[in-house]
């Protein structure tokens, strides 16, 4: 990424856990995160990371 500053991140907690709201997909294991006092008791090996969910882009950056 050239341009950090295009990123929207937090630091959170991510597990691998069952996704109840996923049911479609059998609510098998997926890779979550909440805010730090959001994750569940049940967790397991829950870890500190940035989470980046959102990029801003402009569309004349595409394709520099």
């Amino acid at each position: 990424m050239r341009n950090p500053a295009q990123l929207s991140c937090a630091r959170v907690t991510a597990w691998v856990g069952d996704d109840a709201l996923l049911p479609w997909f059998g609510g098998g294991p997926a890779l979550l995160v909440a805010q730090p006092a959001g994750a569940p008791a049940s967790a397991q090996a829950p870890a500190q990371v940035i989470y980046c969910d959102v990029v801003r882009v402009r569309v004349d950056e595409l394709f520099l």
